[in-house]
């Protein structure tokens, strides 16, 4: 996504993936819409991958994106990100992993360690982070039905997945332990980060407002119990 970053490495060669350019996605978008076609889907590679803790998605894309979009996926950050609606669009800004090691801590530190010292040492950090949960060997699985109308909501789904290990020591995936396919945003979907009248940081913010209200609440109820018993 950023262009100073992957645009540089990208223009010394003469083959590799595009660089994403906004102007350019709006205005392939807005073609595409032009013709009789009953969904569009768009999937972007962003956000920093050696990182475990959930990055913010570059909203201004997704705002421009949209317009045009049924559904924005994401992927790269190997995280979960959980999803949402955006006016009548899809979000799900990263879908996690579909299968990766669980015992690998792929993080900034991580990868410094293993640059700076030898295989016994890098064996020996190997072992202890096995005794951590990777929060990549997580991800989710969408289900998703259109119509000429585009998204059917309703039939919207997604199941948490797990990587793990058989009795043959091999990696494989999995569905969450006692999860089940469940309907998107509704019916308390703990994955659910937003909706139409609040996006992930709108509900972020009424969420800490709603908090700092309580509290203040609280206290002056404390005071008036305290002011009655003087």
């Amino acid at each position: 996504m950023s262009v100073s970053g992957c645009g540089n490495i990208r223009n010394k060669t003469k083959i590799g993936p595009a660089v994403f350019r906004l102007d350019v996605a709006v205005n392939e978008l807005n073609s595409i819409r032009q013709h009789n076609i009953d969904a569009v889907i768009v999937a972007l590679n962003w956000g920093a991958e050696k990182f475990l803790v959930n990055e913010e998605y570059p909203k201004d894309v997704v705002d421009a994106l949209q317009i045009y979009a049924d559904v924005i996926i994401g992927s790269h950050p190997s995280l979960d990100y959980g999803h949402h609606y955006w006016n009548y669009t899809l979000i799900v800004p990263s879908l996690g992993a579909f299968l990766y090691p669980m015992h690998i801590s792929d993080n900034a530190m991580g990868q410094e360690i293993a640059m700076k010292i030898g295989d016994k040492e890098m064996k020996a950090w190997t072992e202890y982070t096995k005794s951590y949960h990777n929060a990549k060997s997580r991800g989710h699985l969408l289900k998703l039905h259109f119509d000429g109308d585009g998204l059917v909501r309703e039939q919207a789904k997604y199941l948490q997945i797990d990587s793990d290990i058989n009795d043959k020591h091999c990696l494989y995936t999995r569905k969450k332990l006692d999860d089940e396919w469940k309907t998107i945003c509704k019916n308390g979907d703990q994955q659910c980060i937003g909706d139409n009248t609040c996006n992930t940081e709108r509900c972020r913010k009424k969420k800490k407002e709603k908090e700092l209200k309580n509290i203040f609440a609280s206290k002056q109820s404390w005071n008036d119990a305290d002011n009655s018993n003087v």
